[in-house]
């Protein structure tokens, strides 16, 4: 059995605050792709107003939220199923339907290895190359259906690398992978910046029509509720009812429920967070693209991949700098794909992206 993938995140800004003897809302992190707005107003009034309810256990049929989010979607209730996180989905599916090839595209999110290596499946790869900036090729992935694949993890738009695999694109590799009897799990984690690429944006629902395709939707991101764990899953009802049958219950405790609902409500939110996003993706990637040694990949998410090419600096250097200003970047070096060179920075609000790029020109100027 292959040695089980690493598991390293950003976020921890706990360890860095413990490191530097502050507290942590000292730390500015770059390191977790989260909305820098922060949560929905409309979400944090209901959290607070519920806290009388914890004495009872959560929904486990989650119930309302599926209501919600069928009517966010279009699609029936049924074809739903709410995780703690769409981290434990990604566990679940494996873990019930048991691949025994499972192909991955990489750089990617590592927890898709992990979850097969866990119930013993043979990881195949698509390596993402940097001379094409990493971008997804559904040619290279179909390519790879005859060697007796099972499953496909896609992340789209792929983390670390932001780059996107258009909804057309993502469909016709769906369609060949039915010939296989390949089951897709298209992890749309960072799609709410790019709602009309969704293949939930679609007229017919993609995860309904296609029996053989599995979306994963996160409130993590787009919505900010990282320390409560929401996700969801949309497939056809009789996947989602065997899913359900060999999960653990109450794994969405009851804040969790009503903040993703209550943040589906937020429309004004919603479209301020695009607002930002659109806004303040170009600039970001614009004033960090003038500093000398560093090589900015295009993204079409919350974050931007860098590679740092300055000479006598390492991207750990870099890291590691302006970690002692409080500022915590994502090192890449984790990545299967990416070497010690890249590093992922979330893009936040204004002055905090002006301040780490005032920070990282300060370290990367030749005369540094």
């Amino acid at each position: 059995m292959a040695e089980i993938v690493r598991q390293v995140h950003g976020g921890d800004i706990y360890s860095l605050a413990r490191r530097l003897g502050c507290p942590e809302d000292q730390i500015t992190d770059f390191s977790a792709s989260v909305n820098p707005l922060g949560i929905s107003p409309r979400a944090l009034t209901a959290i607070t107003g519920s806290l009388g309810r914890l004495n009872y256990y959560p929904d486990p049929q989650t119930k309302q939220l599926k209501e919600q989010l069928s009517a966010h979607h279009c699609i029936p209730p049924q074809c739903l199923l709410i995780g703690n996180g769409s981290t434990e989905l990604i566990y679940l599916l494996p873990r019930v339907l048991r691949p025994k090839r499972v192909l991955i595209v990489s750089p990617t999110f590592s927890e898709y290895e992990k979850a097969c290596q866990l119930i013993g499946a043979r990881i195949h790869e698509v390596r993402l190359q940097a001379q094409d900036e990493f971008q997804v090729s559904a040619d290279s992935i179909v390519s790879q259906y005859r060697k007796g694949i099972d499953m496909l993890f896609l992340c789209n738009p792929n983390n670390p690398t932001g780059q996107l695999l258009p909804q057309e694109e993502i469909l016709w590799l769906v369609k060949q992978a039915a010939r296989w009897s390949i089951l897709v799990v298209a992890d749309e984690a960072f799609m709410d910046y790019l709602p009309d690429q969704s293949l939930l944006s679609l007229p017919h629902k993609g995860a309904i029509d296609h029996p053989n395709l599995v979306v994963l939707r996160s409130f993590t991101k787009f919505f900010a509720l990282s320390g409560l764990r929401a996700g969801y899953l949309v497939a056809r009802p009789g996947l989602i009812k065997k899913l359900e049958a060999r999960r653990e219950p109450w794994s969405v405790n009851t804040l969790a429920q009503i903040a993703a609902r209550e943040s589906l409500l937020d429309e004004a939110y919603i479209k301020e967070s695009l607002r930002f996003m659109e806004a303040e993706r170009p600039k970001f990637i614009s004033e960090f693209s003038s500093i000398p040694g560093i090589q900015i990949i295009h993204s079409q998410a919350n974050f931007v991949l860098m590679q740092v090419t300055k000479q006598r600096l390492t991207a750990q250097d870099l890291y590691e700098s302006l970690a002692l200003q409080g500022l915590l970047l994502r090192s890449c070096e984790s990545f299967k794909g990416l070497g010690p060179e890249y590093l992922r920075v979330a893009i936040k609000r204004r002055e905090e992206n002006k301040r780490l790029c005032q920070a990282m020109g300060r370290l990367l100027s030749p005369s540094a």
